[in-house]
Parts: C-alpha cells; sequence; structure tokens
C-alpha cells in the first residue's frame, strides 16, 4: 500500500509571512507611540520646573544709554519685577512700554543669561522748539513732542495755529511738518545760522538767518529767506549765501529786509 503526503501550498507560507509582518509593524508603532508620549510628559514636566525654578527668576535689570536719574523711570516702564521667570518675560511687550516714554527714541530690550534682561535705549534729542499761541514745546528732529518749554540755544518754529499733541506724539501740523522737512535737509553749518522758522504758511516756509549772517546787509535784526516747500533746500541756501555775498560786496544802498530762494536759479532780494 502506498502512503500518500500532501503539502501545504505556497499560498499558506506567504499569508503567514505577511500576518508576522502586520504584527511587528504594530508592535513598531505602538512603541514608537509610547516613546512619544513619554517624551512629550518629559518635556511638559521639564517646562513647568523650569517655569517656576528659582535658578531662572529675574535677579537684574540693567538699563544702558542714560544717565542714572532716568534709569528708574526705565525700570518702571519695563514692567519686569524680580522674581520673575527670564524665560517667561515678554520682551515685545516690554521694549513697547519703554518706547512710550516720550524721551525714547528707541529700546532694545534682551535676556541676559543666566537671570537677567538688559534694555539700551535711544533717547530723542531736542532740535527745535515750537512756539504756539501761548506755550512753548519741545520736539525732536520729526516732530515728536519731548517735554514743555523753550529749548536752551534750539531755534524756533513758529505756528501759532498750531496744537502741540501729548508728549511722545508727532505734530499733525502741516506748517510745522514743513519746517521740519527744511531743517532736516540743512548741512550742519547752514542749520546753525538759522535762529528761527516761520511755519505759519504751509508749503511756504521762511528761515532767520542770525544777525551776524546778515551784518553788512544794512539789517541787524536779521534777515528772513523765503525757502518755499522743503525741496533742494540745500542748493536754495546755498544760492542765498552767494547773493549775500554779492551785495555785501556791492554795498546796498537800501537795506535788504529778505531774500526769496523759491526758485534757486532766480533768486531776488527784498528791499526795504
Amino acid at each position: 500500500m502506498t502512503t500518500t503526503t500532501k503539502r501545504r501550498p505556497a499560498m499558506d507560507h506567504r499569508m503567514r509571512d505577511r500576518r508576522r509582518a502586520v504584527v511587528s509593524e504594530q508592535l513598531r508603532r505602538r512603541r514608537k507611540t509610547v516613546a512619544s508620549i513619554a517624551v512629550l510628559v518629559v518635556l511638559v514636566i521639564a517646562g513647568v520646573l523650569i517655569t517656576r525654578s528659582p535658578i531662572f527668576s529675574v535677579t537684574t535689570v540693567q538699563v544702558e544709554g542714560l544717565a542714572a536719574s532716568q534709569r528708574q523711570v526705565v525700570r518702571e516702564a519695563l514692567g519686569i519685577r524680580r522674581g520673575e521667570n527670564a524665560l517667561t518675560v515678554d520682551l515685545e511687550a516690554a521694549t513697547t512700554r519703554v518706547e512710550r516714554l516720550p524721551w525714547v527714541a528707541a529700546a532694545d530690550v534682551r535676556r541676559l543669561p543666566p537671570a537677567g534682561v538688559i534694555v539700551t535705549v535711544a533717547r530723542r534729542r531736542p532740535a527745535v522748539t515750537l512756539r504756539l499761541r501761548d506755550a512753548a514745546w519741545k520736539l525732536d528732529a520729526h516732530g515728536v513732542v519731548m517735554a514743555g518749554g523753550r529749548g536752551k540755544g534750539l531755534p524756533t518754529v513758529f505756528a501759532p495755529d498750531a496744537d502741540a499733541p501729548p508728549p511722545g506724539e508727532p505734530v499733525s501740523h502741516a506748517g510745522v511738518r514743513q519746517a521740519l522737512g527744511v531743517y532736516r535737509r540743512l548741512s550742519g553749518p547752514q542749520r546753525a545760522d538759522i535762529t528761527r522758522y516761520d511755519a505759519r504758511r504751509p508749503r511756504d516756509v521762511r528761515v532767520l538767518v542770525s544777525s551776524e549772517v546778515a551784518r553788512g546787509l544794512g539789517n541787524d535784526r536779521g534777515l528772513w529767506i523765503r525757502i518755499g516747500e522743503p525741496e533742494q533746500v540745500v542748493t536754495k541756501m546755498r544760492v542765498a549765501r552767494a547773493l549775500m555775498r554779492r551785495l555785501k560786496a556791492t554795498g546796498p544802498t537800501v537795506p535788504v529786509a529778505g531774500l526769496d530762494v523759491r526758485v534757486a536759479g532766480n533768486p531776488v532780494a527784498i528791499r526795504r
């Protein structure tokens, strides 16, 4: 009698291998998921410990770029207190608070390892005194109000119909903006000769040069120069200087009341 042995089809082996591969992949994914959760839990716990740890509490608030009398003002505006966590301090919000101070042009607030904060402040510089009807304010070169009162040695911008905004805000009066446009475009020596800007009429700015510059023109009160709009300002002032030299050389028979250089190529001397 002959015995016949049955063989399993090759398909059974492939299916068994496939099931093993699926189970292995599932186990690998589960291990990866568990590991990721464990890492996340560790990170959360570490974050909580760091944010609450006294090791990272702010111990110093350093202010640079200012005199001692102003550093405390900046510290108060900063709003960061010792004992706060240095890693969670909102530096952007702190910077905004410092820059709201009317005499601050810009501020840079950074962390100072291991647990400090450093603030570097750039101050506004008073450029002119804005003279209104019954008040005076110090402005920087861009028209931002810094404080009330006259600035010693500063030229005056005369605009009796203007209104001064609160300190820290820019003046919006068109004539004042035009006058400051002239101021910013002048070279250093040209700017030093001017004692007053007439900003009553927008687009028609006049500047008053000192009596020393106007000496020899029959005018001992200074000389008004009509600039017009703040365009080609340096060229216009050079033309005005050249015209003054020519008038002084010839010796004016009639005192000169002012110069009109609104058109730089055609300057005019205004006689009294």
